[in-house]
């Protein structure tokens, strides 16, 4: 996965300099963030957010699956890709329900300690941890692509 999401930050990196470090840092700071607000309880997981967060990670799954079918047959979906306002808006959407996916890996990972998991579960949980954490890089970079190209 590093050699994968290095290649993509290479490619934007040679695109828009300075763009990586913005990602990482906005990334980082986000998690923290969310770190902070669970670990603080300010933020609750409750069943109905974790419905909310999946619901809303399986339509934006969806979105991108039915892009990708799209693009098989040479259409394209630009009101999504562009620099639009509609673009836009929904790269921030996507960011948000990344973000909150967080949320979801820290219950997770905090009802495992709680309910003394067995000790594979921790690849488990620092599996779905840093596949929330590079979704939520590689879309602050996609946004911040549309930024410097709007």
């Amino acid at each position: 996965m590093g050699l994968w999401v290095g290649g993509i930050s290479r490619v934007y990196e040679s695109a828009y300099d300075g763009i990586v470090a913005q990602a990482l840092l906005a990334t980082m700071t986000t998690v923290l963030v969310c770190l902070l607000l669970y670990a603080f309880r300010i933020v609750k997981v409750t069943r109905r957010f974790v419905l909310v967060v999946v619901a809303a990670t399986l339509g934006i799954g969806l979105m991108y699956l039915t892009a990708w079918i799209l693009t098989l047959f040479g259409t394209r979906l630009t009101f999504w890709t562009n620099p639009t306002p509609a673009g836009i808006a929904i790269s921030v959407i996507i960011c948000v329900v990344a973000a909150l996916n967080l949320f979801v890996d820290f219950a997770y990972v905090d009802a495992g300690v709680q309910g003394g998991a067995p000790t594979f579960m921790e690849w488990y949980s620092a599996w779905g941890l840093l596949a929330a954490v590079v979704w939520l890089y590689l879309e602050v970079l996609y946004l911040l692509a549309r930024l410097r190209n709007g």
